[in-house]
C-alpha cells in the first residue's frame, strides 16, 4: 500500500490553540443554528396525512436501530471495525434520527388512539384534539432515547461528537417545541408543559455529568438557565421565569458533588448568577406561580423567591468554596427587591457579610467584590426609591424606604467598609467608592436633601483621611486612589450648591447653597496640602509619572473645579434671588476670586521658586479663571473688573519676579516654559477692563520669549497681536474700553486695515507690532549666540507687516511678501517654510485676484476659490519637483537641524514632505476641485486620478495605491453619469465598479502568489487578500444593483469561489485570516446564491449546504488545534477525538540508544525483525491511555552548532505525544516546527522510499 495523505498541521502554541478553539466553536454553533433552521422548516411543513408521521418516524427509527446493530456487530467482530471518525458520525446521526422518530411516532400514536379510534378521549375546548398531557409523552420518549444513546456511547467508547449530540438532543427539543406545546395545552403555563421542559433540561445536565464531559455540562447548565428567560418572551409571559427556581436548585445540588471538577463548577456559577439577575430584573412585582398555583405575591414576589432560592439552594456549595459568584450575585440581587422584602433581604445580607468577613477560609477577593456588589445594589435601590410618593414599611412602622436607604443602609455600608479598611482587608479606596456611590445617587445629585449631602461629603473626607493615613509610611500616593473620595466631595458639593442654585427659576438666597462649593474647596485644599507633593499617577512603575511639580494632581484639580463653579455658576446673576444685597454678593465674589488667585499663586511659586510644571498648572488655572470671569461676569462695573485684573496681575508679576530662568535648563524645562508662555498669551485675549490685562500679559510674554529665546512663542506674537486688536476693537469679551477706546481716537490709526479683510483689523495694531519689534532689537543687542537663527529676522518681519497694515490697500503686500519670503528662506536654509508655502501662495493669489478684479484689470470670470485651489495645487507640485531635483538646497549650504522639519536631510530624503505635497496637489485638484474648473474640464478628475495611480505605482507607495481605487471608481462613475447618460434613460456609471472588481481580482492574485501589488514579498500577507476580497464582492454587488441586471446569484457564486479559495489556502498554508474570512463568507455566499433564485427548495438546500460547510470547518479547526474535551470529574483527563480517518498508526516510545553501536545493531536487525512485527497484535487492540504520559519530565538538549540549549516542558511533550497518538499517516513522520512568529506546530514529513504491505 502506498503512503497515505498527510495530516493537516496541528498548532500546539497556546495562542493559536485558543484561535482554533474559537474557530471550532463558532463554526459548530453557526452550523447548528443553520441546521436547526433547516430542520425546523422541514419538520413544520404541513402533511397530507398523519400517517406521514408514522412513515417518517419508522424510517428514521429504523436507521437508528440499524446503527445500534452495526455498532454491536463491530464490537463482536462480526464486521470490520470502522474508523473512530466514522463511528462518531454514524452515532451522532443515530441520536438525531432517534429523537425525531420519537417525536413523530408519539404524535402519530396519540392521533391513532384518539382520532382513528376512541381509546383516548380527545381534548375539548379551543385547543387541538391533542390531550394536554401530550408533552409528557414526548418528553419520556426523548429521555428514553437519550438514555439508550448514553448507554451505547459508554459501551462503544464513542467520541465527543456523539456525547455532544446526546446533550443537545433534549435541549433542541425543548426549544423547538415551545410554541407547539403551548398550542396543544390550556392557556397559560400548564403543569404538563412545565414538567416537560424541566425534565428535558434537567436530563441534559445530569447526562452531561454521566457522560463525563465538562464543556457539555457547562453548555447544558447554561442553556437550562437561559431557557426560562427566552421562554418568558413567548405567550406565557413572565410566568416562564418561574421555571428558573427548580433549575437553580438542581444546579446547586450538582455543585455540591465533591467528585466534580471544582473549576468547572466555578465557571458555571457565574453564568447562572447572571441569568438569575436578569430574571429578577424582568420579574419584579410578578407573583411566583408554579404548575398554575400562585405561591407568593408582592412584596415577596418572584424576585424575592429567586433571591431566597439562590441563598438557600447554593449555600452548601458556597460554603464548600465551589461557587464564589454566589455571595456576589446575592448582593447584586438586592437591587431587584422592593418594600418589606428588600428590608428583610438587606438585613440578611449585612449579617451574611459580617459572617463571611469573619471566616478564616473566606477569600479576600470574594469579600471585596461582594461588598462592591452591595454598594451597586444600594445605588440601584436609591434610583428606584420614589421620594415624591414615600412608601412606609411594615404598616405601622414609621420608616420610609428612602430613609432606610439614606440614613440606615448607607451608614451601615460606611461602617462595614471602614471596619474592613482598619482590618487591612480592604484598601481605603473602598470607602471612597462608598462616598462616590452616595454622591451619584438621585438624592445627592438633585441636592434636595442637605443632610444626606453633608453625610456624603463627610464620608468623602473620611476616605481621604484613611488614604492619607495609609500612605504615611510611603513616599508616594496614587492619585487614582484619591479619585473616588475627591469626586464624591466635588459631585455632592456642586449638586447641593451651584447646580441647585442655577436650576431654581428665581434663584436662591440660602448662603449655605451659595458657599458650600468654595467651603468644600478650601477644606479639600487644607486636607490634601500635606500630601500633595507625594501625589503621583503611577506608583508601581519604576519611573514614577510626572513626580515633582505635577500640575495635574487630582486634589488640586478638584479644588479648582469647586472654586470655578462656585463663583462662576453659584454666584452668577441667574443663581441669585432678587432680595439678596448686591454689595454683599460682589464682596463674596471678590473673596472667592482672591482665594482662587491666592491658591494659583501659591501653587505657581510666589513664595518659593516653583518648578516648570507647577507654573504650567498655575497658568492653566489663570487662563480658565480669566476666561470664566470674562464670559460670566458681564455685568461687572469697571472698578470690579480693574480690581480683579490687578489681583491677577499682582500674582503674575510676583511669580515672574520669583522665577529666574537658569542657563542650564533642560530641553524639557524649556518646552514646559514655552507652554506656559503660550497659555498666558491665550489668556491675554480674555480682558475685563478693556486693555489693561491684555497689554500687560502680552508684553510680559513678549519680554520673556525674546529674552530667553523661545523662538516658537515669538512666532505666535504676531497672530496674538492681531487677535488682541480685533477682540479689543469689537469689545467681544468686555463692554469696557479702558485703553482700546483711547486707541480708537488716534487719527488714521483708529480706522480699519484691509490686510485681513474689510472692517476687521484696526490699524492701531501696529503699535503692538512696532513695540515688540523694538523690544526684540533691544534684547538681541546682548544675545551673541541665538538659539534660533531666525529670531533676529523676526523684528524686521514684524515691521514689514506693520507697513502692510498701515498702507491704504494691503492687497499689494501678499504677493510681494510671498516672493520675498521664499527668496529669504532659500538663502537662510529654513526650508520648513515650504510646508506652509502653498497656503501662503493661495492667499496671495486670492488677494491679487481681488485687487485685479476691483480695478477692472481683467480675470473677471475667475472665482476666488478656483484661484486658491489651483494655486495651492500647482505650487505644491512645483515645490515637490524642486525638492526632488535639489533646487531647494541649491542656494544655501546651511542645514538647520529641526528633526526633519527644515528638510535638512537633503533632496528627496523626507518621505513626509513628498507625501504631503502629493496630498496637497492631488487633493486640491481632485477632491476639492472647484466647480468652475470641473465645468471647463469635465475629465480633469479622472485624468488626474489616473496619473495619481501611476505616480503611486512608480514610487512604490503601497497603502496610498490600495486606497487610490476608491476615488478612481467614484470619479469615473461621476464622469460616466454626467457625460454619457443621455438617451432612453440608459445608465453607464455602474461600469465604474468594474474597476473595483478588476483591482480586487489583481490583489487576490497577489495574495495567492504571496507578494504585494509591486510583485515584492510582503511581510504581512493578509492585507492584499482582505482588500481584494471585499473589493471584488462590493464592486460586483454595486455593479449588479446599480445596473438592475437581476444577477444576484452571480454575486453569491463569486463569494463561494473566493471564500472557498480562502478556505483551502487557509488550512493549507496556515493563514488564520483566510480561515476567518471563509468561516463567515463561504456559508454567506451559499445562502446568497440559494435565496437569489426565489425557489424554496433551492433555499433549503443552500441552508443545509451552509450548515454542513460550517460544521466541516469546525472539524478542520479541531483537527488543526488538537482540541479535546475536559472531564467533569476532578481526577479526569482530556478526552481527545481521533483524527485519522481509517488507520491509527503505531506509536512506540523507546529509550534513546546508549551508544552508536546499539543503533547500528538495531538497524542491522531490522530485516530479521520484520516477520515478527507482522505477527504482533495491532496497536488498536491495546490502546495506550492518554494518562500514560502524565509522568513525562522536562527535556533539555543543546542546539547543534551553538552554545544555546532548548528546553521543552513535560506538559508540552505530553500534548505533542497525545496529538501524535491520535493523528498520523503511514509514510509520514511527525516534525515539531517553530515558525518566524514563534508559533509551535506539528507537521508531517514524508519518509523517503516508504512502502507498506497490506
Amino acid at each position: 500500500m502506498t503512503t497515505s495523505e498527510p495530516q493537516q498541521a496541528t498548532i500546539l502554541s497556546a495562542q493559536e490553540m485558543d484561535a482554533a478553539r474559537i474557530g471550532m466553536i463558532a463554526s459548530i454553533v453557526g452550523g447548528s443554528v443553520m441546521l436547526i433552521a433547516a430542520i425546523f422548516y422541514v419538520t413544520t411543513v404541513q402533511v397530507d396525512s398523519d400517517y406521514s408521521y408514522l412513515i417518517l418516524g419508522m424510517m428514521l427509527g429504523s436507521i437508528g436501530l440499524c446503527v445500534i446493530g452495526y455498532l454491536e456487530a463491530c464490537k463482536r467482530e462480526l464486521l470490520p471495525s470502522p474508523s473512530e471518525v466514522l463511528k462518531d458520525y454514524v452515532g451522532s446521526a443515530a441520536v438525531v434520527f432517534g429523537t425525531l422518530a420519537t417525536l413523530w411516532i408519539s404524535r402519530f400514536s396519540i392521533w391513532f388512539l384518539a382520532v382513528e379510534n376512541t381509546f383516548i378521549a380527545q381534548d375539548v375546548g379551543n385547543n387541538f384534539w391533542i390531550p394536554d398531557w401530550m408533552p409528557m409523552v414526548q418528553t419520556i420518549g426523548v429521555i428514553g432515547t437519550v438514555a439508550l444513546g448514553a448507554w451505547m456511547a459508554q459501551r462503544h467508547s464513542l467520541g465527543n461528537s456523539v456525547r455532544a449530540a446526546l446533550i443537545l438532543a433534549p435541549i433542541s427539543v425543548s426549544f423547538s417545541v415551545i410554541t407547539i406545546w403551548l398550542d396543544w395545552s390550556a392557556p397559560g403555563l400548564s403543569i404538563w408543559v412545565s414538567l416537560g421542559h424541566l425534565l428535558l433540561l434537567s436530563s441534559s445536565i445530569l447526562y452531561a455529568l454521566h457522560l463525563d464531559r465538562a464543556p457539555l455540562y457547562l453548555l447544558a447548565s447554561g442553556v437550562a438557565t437561559v431557557f426560562p428567560l427566552l421562554f418568558s418572551l413567548t405567550s406565557v409571559g413572565l410566568l416562564g421565569l418561574c421555571l428558573l427556581v427548580p433549575i437553580i436548585i438542581l444546579v446547586g445540588m450538582t455543585a455540591m458533588d465533591r467528585s466534580l471538577d471544582r473549576k468547572m463548577i466555578e465557571n458555571s456559577s457565574g453564568f447562572v448568577i447572571g441569568a438569575v439577575l436578569l430574571a429578577q430584573f424582568a420579574g419584579r412585582g410578578e407573583p411566583f406561580v408554579l404548575a398554575g398555583v400562585i405561591l407568593s405575591n408582592f412584596p415577596f414576589d418572584l424576585s424575592f423567591v429567586l433571591w431566597a432560592t439562590l441563598l438557600v439552594g447554593w449555600f452548601g456549595p458556597t460554603y464548600m468554596q465551589r461557587t464564589p459568584a454566589m455571595p456576589i450575585g446575592l448582593a447584586l440581587a438586592l437591587a431587584m427587591l422592593q418594600g418589606e422584602a428588600a428590608a428583610v433581604a438587606w438585613l440578611v445580607a449585612i449579617l451574611a457579610f459580617i459572617y463571611l468577613a469573619t471566616r478564616d477560609h473566606a477569600r479576600t477577593w470574594v469579600i471585596t467584590w461582594t461588598f462592591i456588589a452591595m454598594m451597586a445594589s444600594w445605588w440601584f435601590s436609591s434610583i428606584g426609591s420614589n421620594a415624591t410618593n414615600p412608601e412606609t414599611l411594615f404598616g405601622g412602622l414609621e420608616l420610609e424606604i428612602a430613609d432606610l436607604l439614606h440614613y440606615v443602609l448607607f451608614p451601615c455600608l460606611v461602617g462595614l467598609g471602614t471596619w474592613q479598611v482598619l482590618s487591612s482587608r480592604f484598601p481605603p479606596i473602598i470607602v471612597g467608592l462608598i462616598a462616590l456611590t452616595g454622591a451619584l445617587s438621585p438624592t445627592s445629585l438633585g441636592g434636595v436633601d442637605l443632610s444626606f449631602t453633608v453625610l456624603v461629603i463627610g464620608t468623602g473626607v473620611l476616605a481621604l483621611a484613611l488614604e492619607i493615613r495609609e500612605s504615611s509610611e510611603r513616599d508616594s500616593i496614587n492619585s487614582f486612589h484619591l479619585f473616588p473620595a475627591l469626586s464624591s466631595v466635588v459631585f455632592a458639593s456642586l449638586s447641593a450648591g451651584p447646580f441647585l442654585a442655577d436650576s431654581l427659576l428665581t434663584g436662591t438666597q440660602d448662603l449655605v447653597t451659595l458657599l458650600i462649593a468654595p467651603f468644600a474647596a478650601a477644606l479639600l485644599y487644607g486636607i490634601t496640602y500635606s500630601v500633595r507633593e507625594k501625589e503621583v499617577f503611577n506608583t508601581s512603575s519604576e519611573n514614577i509619572v510626572v513626580s515633582e511639580g505635577n500640575p495635574f494632581r487630582l486634589s488640586l484639580i478638584s479644588v479648582y473645579i469647586l472654586l470655578f463653579f462656585g463663583q462662576f455658576l453659584g454666584l452668577q446673576a441667574s443663581s441669585l434671588h432678587a432680595d439678596l444685597d448686591a454689595s454683599m454678593i460682589e464682596a463674596l465674589r471678590l473673596i472667592v476670586f482672591a482665594l482662587t488667585v491666592g491658591i494659583i499663586a501659591l501653587e505657581g511659586g510666589i513664595l518659593k521658586s516653583g518648578t516648570s510644571m507647577e507654573r504650567f498648572g498655575s497658568s492653566l488655572a489663570a487662563l480658565f479663571l480669566i476666561w470664566g470671569a470674562s464670559i460670566t461676569l458681564n455685568e461687572l462695573e469697571l472698578s470690579g473688573a480693574l480690581i480683579r485684573e490687578l489681583i491677577l496681575i499682582g500674582a503674575l508679576i510676583g511669580i515672574n519676579l520669583r522665577f529666574r530662568a537658569k542657563g542650564d535648563s533642560s530641553e524639557e524645562e524649556r518646552s514646559i516654559d514655552q507652554a506656559v508662555l503660550f497659555i498666558l498669551l491665550l489668556s491675554s485675549f480674555m480682558d475685563l477692563s478693556g486693555g489693561l490685562w491684555s497689554l500687560v500679559v502680552f508684553f510680559l510674554v513678549a519680554d520673556r520669549a525674546i529674552r530667553y529665546q523661545h523662538g516658537i512663542i515669538q512666532i505666535f506674537l504676531l497672530p496674538a497681536a492681531f487677535a488682541i486688536s480685533i477682540i479689543g476693537k469689537f469689545g467681544i469679551l468686555s463692554k469696557h474700553g479702558l485703553i482700546w477706546d483711547q486707541f480708537d481716537l488716534i487719527p488714521y490709526l483708529g480706522e480699519f486695515s484691509n490686510l485681513l479683510g474689510n472692517d476687521l483689523l484696526p490699524r492701531w495694531s501696529i503699535l503692538l507690532m512696532v513695540s515688540i519689534s523694538a523690544l526684540s532689537i533691544f534684547h538681541h543687542r546682548s544675545i551673541t549666540n541665538p538659539r534660533n537663527e531666525y529670531t533676529p529676522y523676526l523684528p524686521y518681519f514684524w515691521l514689514v507687516v506693520s507697513v502692510a497694515v498701515i498702507l491704504p490697500d494691503a492687497r499689494y503686500v501678499p504677493g510681494l511678501f510671498t516672493v520675498l519670503m521664499t527668496a529669504l528662506i532659500l538663502r537662510t536654509g529654513y526650508l520648513g517654510w515650504f510646508w506652509i508655502n502653498p497656503f501662503v501662495a493661495g492667499w496671495s493669489a486670492v488677494a491679487t485676484l481681488d485687487l485685479v478684479q476691483d480695478n477692472e484689470w481683467g480675470l473677471i470670470n475667475i472665482h476666488e476659490e478656483s484661484a486658491f485651489a489651483m494655486t495651492l495645487g500647482l505650487v505644491a507640485f512645483a515645490q515637490l519637483f524642486a525638492y526632488r531635483h535639489g533646487f531647494l538646497h541649491r542656494f544655501t549650504d546651511q542645514r538647520i537641524e529641526s528633526q526633519g522639519f527644515n528638510l535638512e536631510g537633503g533632496p528627496n530624503e523626507s518621505l513626509g514632505f513628498n507625501v504631503y505635497n502629493r496630498f496637497l496637489g492631488y487633493s486640491t485638484l481632485i477632491l476639492f476641485a472647484p466647480d468652475q474648473v470641473v465645468e471647463y474640464l469635465p475629465f480633469i478628475r479622472v485624468l488626474l486620478t489616473g496619473l495619481l495611480g501611476i505616480d503611486l505605482y512608480l514610487n512604490r507607495l503601497l497603502w496610498p495605491l490600495r486606497l487610490w481605487i476608491i476615488p478612481m471608481v467614484l470619479f469615473t462613475g461621476d464622469f460616466l453619469y454626467q457625460e454619457f447618460n443621455i438617451v432612453n434613460d440608459v445608465t453607464y456609471d455602474q461600469f465604474a465598479f468594474l474597476l473595483l472588481v478588476i483591482a480586487g481580482a489583481y490583489q487576490l492574485y497577489c495574495s495567492y502568489k504571496q507578494v504585494n501589488e509591486f510583485n515584492e514579498e510582503e511581510m504581512i500577507r493578509s492585507h492584499a487578500g482582505i482588500i481584494g476580497t471585499f473589493s471584488v464582492i462590493f464592486g460586483l454587488f454595486s455593479f449588479i444593483e446599480s445596473g438592475d441586471y437581476n444577477l444576484g446569484a452571480l454575486n453569491g457564486i463569486v463569494m463561494v469561489i473566493i471564500f472557498g479559495h480562502h478556505l483551502v489556502l487557509g488550512f493549507g498554508r496556515d493563514d488564520s485570516w483566510r480561515r476567518l474570512l471563509s468561516l463567515v463568507g463561504l456559508p454567506t455566499g451559499m445562502l446568497v446564491t440559494g435565496f437569489s433564485f426565489g425557489n424554496e427548495l433551492v433555499a433549503v438546500i443552500s441552508l443545509f449546504l451552509a450548515a454542513m460547510t460550517l460544521i466541516a470547518q469546525g472539524i478542520m479547526y479541531s483537527a488543526r488545534g488538537g482540541i479535546g474535551m475536559g472531564s467533569a470529574r476532578s481526577e479526569g483527563g482530556v478526552h481527545m477525538d481521533s483524527l485519522t480517518a481509517f488507520i491509527k498508526p503505531d506509536l512506540a516510545i523507546t529509550e534513546e540508544p546508549d551508544s552508536e553501536d546499539e543503533e547500528e545493531d538495531d538497524s542491522g536487525d531490522s530485516d530479521e525483525s520484520g516477520p515478527n512485527e507482522e505477527d504482533a497484535p495491532e496497536v488498536e487492540d491495546t490502546p495506550e491511555p492518554v494518562g500514560a504520559f502524565a509522568s513525562i519530565s522536562d527535556v533539555r538538549f543543546p542546539l547543534l552548532g551553538s552554545s544555546i540549549d532548548i528546553e521543552i516542558e513535560g506538559a508540552m511533550l505530553q500534548r505533542i505525544i497525545t496529538t501524535v497518538s491520535t493523528a498520523g499517516s503511514p509514510g509520514f513522520r511527525p516534525l515539531v516546527h517553530i515558525n518566524g512568529q514563534g508559533v509551535l506546530s506539528l507537521l508531517w514529513e514524508p519518509i523517503p522510499d516508504f512502502t507498506q504491505e497490506e
